[in-house]
């Protein structure tokens, strides 16, 4: 009787409500893992590490063969990973974890807000620096004005392109997919994109979550308005797409092999 109790509260559970719940793990576990040093300098190594782990699984699972680009990224990784203690590790696996199981659940900046809400970088910091992480219900709203009419433009081409100058850790991105999801076409076939941001943590925030939702893009660390990219990483759905194809949506724009 118990068990069917159990059961049936864990299915009466909504997504945000587990989404909640996963975001509540998350911080307790950053607020663990800063114990002694600082919630800007632990995250900024988790996300770092995470992203290139995501960056290397097309790889590491056999889906396209591995190049010098592999190689240098793993040199990369194993440095950093050094640096931590193999427990730390094992938490920072947990993080990521969470990251994949709450999008896995629901569309969402679950990154973007964890980064604002708990002020990551420092009050100062954000003000300094003219942080603002715009909240997901109005990124949504922003979304669907902005596609108004998309469907015709995926029906003449194919797929939808688009540029974020400014990405953040990509919520307007994710929010501009699950519309396209609810117009009924696979977000990962019908939308390319390429995302910017000068901060580094933004560039290795919303490739953990672009990685993680399957969604096929370009996110590069760079300047917009000086037109400088500094770094240029393909998701593992595009990387896949693109070798299986031959071809890319962006001509103009030069890919890590």
């Amino acid at each position: 009787m118990t068990n069917d109790t159990t059961k049936k509260s864990n299915q009466a559970k909504s997504p945000k409500t587990i989404v909640a719940k996963l975001k509540q793990d998350f911080c307790q576990k950053l607020d663990t893992l800063a114990y002694g040093s600082s919630h800007n300098e632990v995250f900024r190594s988790w996300a770092e590490i995470a992203a290139i782990a995501m960056h290397q699984l097309p790889y590491l699972t056999g889906c396209i063969p591995k190049g010098n680009t592999f190689e240098a990224m793993e040199a990369h990784y194993l440095k950093l990973a050094a640096k931590q203690e193999r427990e730390t590790l094992h938490e920072f696996a947990s993080l990521l974890a969470l990251v994949q199981l709450a999008l896995a659940h629901q569309w969402t900046d679950f990154l973007g807000a964890i980064y604002f809400e708990m002020e990551i970088s420092g009050k100062k910091s954000k003000q300094s620096n003219g942080e603002f992480f715009t909240p997901y219900h109005l990124s949504k709203v922003a979304a669907q004005l902005t596609l108004l009419g998309c469907e015709e433009v995926i029906k003449q081409q194919g797929y939808l392109t688009i540029s974020e100058p400014a990405c953040g850790a990509g919520s307007m991105l994710i929010a501009a997919c699950e519309v396209i999801a609810e117009k009924g076409y696979a977000p990962d076939k019908a939308v390319f994109f390429q995302a910017v941001d000068i901060n580094q943590l933004c560039f290795h925030m919303s490739y953990i979550q672009f990685a993680s939702l399957g969604l096929s893009g370009i996110v590069c660390h760079g300047d917009t308005l000086r037109n400088e990219l500094w770094k240029q990483w393909e998701t593992p759905q595009h990387k896949i797409w693109r070798f299986l194809t031959g071809r890319s949506p962006f001509h103009s724009i030069k890919h890590n092999k």
